[in-house]
């Protein structure tokens, strides 16, 4: 995708099943734009119901001098492709298209990530809520009382998740 020659490049993601899990694994894939902001495994359960574990990241907001940082990438990824979108919100468009896919296959979903943007904020609420997922963790502790979710986040913002549909717990 992009050219960058340092030793290190931030961002990507993964998912791993192993052991018994493993057996269970019915597929896997990607985001389609080869970016690396999401990726997922789908699990086939009784009765052919399905499962699928998604992660995700949401580049920070770009710096003007951040020309190595994700966002400022996927921007030169984007815009190889004549897409003038700024990535943060390319990512919410594509991922709510990919899963609007996912739950339109009737997959139960459990979403997992970094949105990089307080998890409470009202755009991020309607987000999920529109998609009708739910957060865990705030299903069984008090969102008011949220740590924040990264060492080096100084603004004690929980800025990552975990969204599941409502039929699991």
């Amino acid at each position: 995708l992009d050219h960058v020659t340092e030793a290190k490049q931030f961002g990507g993601v993964a998912i791993l099943a192993y052991g018994e899990t493993s057996f269970y694994a019915a597929g896997s894939g990607l985001d389609p734009s080869k970016m690396g902001r999401w990726c997922w495994t789908r699990y086939r359960g009784k009765d052919e119901k399905y499962l699928r574990v998604v992660s995700f990241y949401r580049p920070v907001p770009s710096t003007p001098t951040g020309v190595k940082t994700v966002s400022a990438v996927q921007r030169r990824c984007l815009q190889d492709e004549d897409d003038i979108r700024n990535p943060r919100q390319a990512f919410l468009e594509d991922f709510r298209a990919e899963v609007q896919l996912w739950l339109d296959a009737g997959d139960a979903l459990v979403i997992c990530g970094d949105i990089n943007q307080d998890i409470l904020s009202n755009e991020i609420v309607d987000y999920f809520d529109e998609l009708d997922l739910r957060h865990l963790i705030f299903s069984k502790h008090d969102p008011s009382d949220a740590p924040a979710t990264v060492y080096r986040n100084k603004t004690k913002k929980a800025v990552d998740g975990i969204w599941a549909s409502p039929c699991l717990d």
